[in-house]
């Protein structure tokens, strides 16, 4: 398991330039961590801030093809999960898909 903002905050470093040189691989790992989680708290059915912005992130590798082929369908699949979590740019980004 872990913890999902933790993973989603790592993805996020290795995605920019900030901490050094970008690393997509590594960056869809650390959102895959996270993703893979459930999207809910299951006693409270409190989102879980870090599985909706990973699903989020997710969504624009495979939207803009960041390390992979596009693939559009994934991208969407994504944006919609995160949406589904409550994230505002999941929302957003679902729209545009």
């Amino acid at each position: 398991m872990g913890n999902t903002e933790a993973q989603y905050n790592l993805g996020c470093l290795y995605a920019s330039v900030n901490g050094g040189p970008v690393d997509f691989a590594k960056a869809r790992h650390y959102w895959e961590m996270a993703a893979s989680q459930p999207l809910f708290y299951s006693y409270f059915g409190i989102p879980r801030l870090g599985v909706a912005l990973a699903h989020n992130a997710l969504g624009n590798v495979y939207r803009n093809g960041l390390g992979v082929v596009p693939d559009f369908d994934k991208a969407f699949q994504h944006y919609k999960t995160s949406a589904e979590g409550g994230e505002p740019s999941g929302m957003s980004n679902l729209g545009l898909a």
